[in-house]
């Protein structure tokens, strides 16, 4: 966001009451010391042509943050296959070694 234009701010606060800044951008991707605190989301655009005073808005979250329920199912998946796809490529690159070998043999 243009500073001219605008500005954006997170807070955190235990109890939704005297939040703390954490950020001043316009994302923001909670970490694990904001477990348990609810987030203020705080945007000021600037006056301009079509705005004759600064517009104030503001979000306090109605849940505190929590952790997120782990991996999904497509990344527990991925745990799996890696190694399976690694033992692939390793017999795929033998055969290949082999056929080579075998080529050569015959020249």
């Amino acid at each position: 966001m243009d500073k001219s234009k605008g500005n954006a701010a997170y807070n955190e606060s235990n109890d939704s009451v005297d939040p703390v800044e954490v950020a001043n951008t316009l994302m923001y991707t909670p970490t694990a010391s904001d477990i348990g605190y609810h987030l203020k989301f705080t945007v000021t655009i600037r006056q301009s042509e079509i705005l004759r005073d600064d517009t104030h808005l503001e979000h306090i979250s109605k849940v505190e943050v929590t952790a997120g329920p782990g991996l999904c199912p497509f990344e527990m998946r991925h745990l799996y296959t890696s190694s399976l796809i690694e033992k692939g490529i390793v017999g795929y690159l033998r055969f290949v070694e082999g056929f080579r070998r075998a080529a050569f043999a015959e020249k």
